[in-house]
């Protein structure tokens, strides 16, 4: 073969051959590319997620209270109550809640984080009682909780905005809160929660009579609700209905065995109806021996 067509067919062969590695340096590249851009877009969708999330969570948080109240040591460990009111249109469950605890002297004695077990109804408030901290040195004297998280199920049934509204009507106290409250009545008729809010609001105005017939609304409106029930037999022994009382609350109980506020309601109330007296015995009848004939 002369050496020129040899030379040129080395020199295609060559070029070839650095074609090809470009070709495949660049398909690299773009491989590369594309594999760092679908992480980038997983880890922005998973982020996106964690803030629609925490969003969610948020917002329920903004509507909820949490108080330590009376501390104590026991076994070298701080116990104490946690109460939590809920001002959100949803029941939130099992919250969790950073804690710090000082001494008299405002020393920090404790600091951790602890789940409390339970359920905090939609508009109304739960205290748990004996819930363990952590160890402490010295005597609490001053706590300090922020709430972390929670469980909460959204109620697909209330109309769109209502939640934020509802939530909003507790900006008010008195007799503007019953204001506030009475046109969501109206709005979400199925909802128990409003009624419940508003004989709470007519409690706290000591008129019992109205507390009473808005929690009868609940109770006709949402008769699954156990909360409805407690509040209403709470009326109901207001009123000096004990038997009614009883009846509500074991009602409610049935409904929610697991609510401790429900049980310890229903164990006084039995305690407070005095048991029926016993029937007395029926007195034998008296048998009167006759005289005997004389002969």
């Amino acid at each position: 073969m002369p050496r020129d067509r040899e030379n040129t067919q080395s020199n295609f062969m060559d070029r070839q051959a650095a074609e090809n590695a470009k070709s495949g340096t660049a398909k690299s590249i773009f491989t590369g590319l594309g594999l760092v851009a679908l992480v980038g877009f997983g880890f922005a969708g998973f982020q996106a997620f964690n803030f629609i999330t925490n969003f969610e969570v948020n917002s329920y948080k903004r509507n909820i209270s949490v108080n330590l109240k009376d501390p104590k040591v026991v076994g070298g460990k701080a116990v104490v109550s946690v109460e939590f009111k809920n001002h959100n249109a949803v029941d939130i469950s099992n919250p969790v809640v950073d804690y710090t605890i000082q001494s008299a002297d405002g020393k920090q004695i404790a600091a951790g984080q602890v789940k409390v077990d339970g359920t905090i109804p939609a508009a109304d408030s739960r205290e748990f009682e004996n819930i363990a901290l952590s160890e402490v040195q010295g005597q609490p004297a001053r706590m300090h909780s922020d709430l972390v998280t929670l469980t909460v199920v959204p109620n697909p049934k209330l109309p769109k905005g209502f939640s934020a509204r509802f939530a909003g009507a507790f900006d008010n106290t008195g007799t503007q809160l019953i204001a506030a409250l009475e046109p969501l009545a109206t709005e979400a008729p199925a909802f128990g929660g409003t009624y419940i809010a508003l004989g709470k609001a007519y409690q706290d105005q000591e008129d019992w009579q109205s507390a009473l017939d808005k929690y009868k609304k609940a109770v006709q409106m949402a008769p699954e609700n156990a909360n409805a029930h407690y509040h209403l037999g709470v009326a109901q022994a207001h009123q000096h209905q004990l038997p009614d009382a009883v009846a509500s609350m074991k009602k409610a109980s049935e409904l929610d065995p697991s609510d401790p506020t429900i049980a310890k309601t229903l164990a006084s109330y039995n305690t407070a109806i005095p048991a029926p007296a016993a029937e007395p015995a029926a007195a034998k009848p008296k048998h009167h021996k006759g005289k005997k004939k004389g002969r």
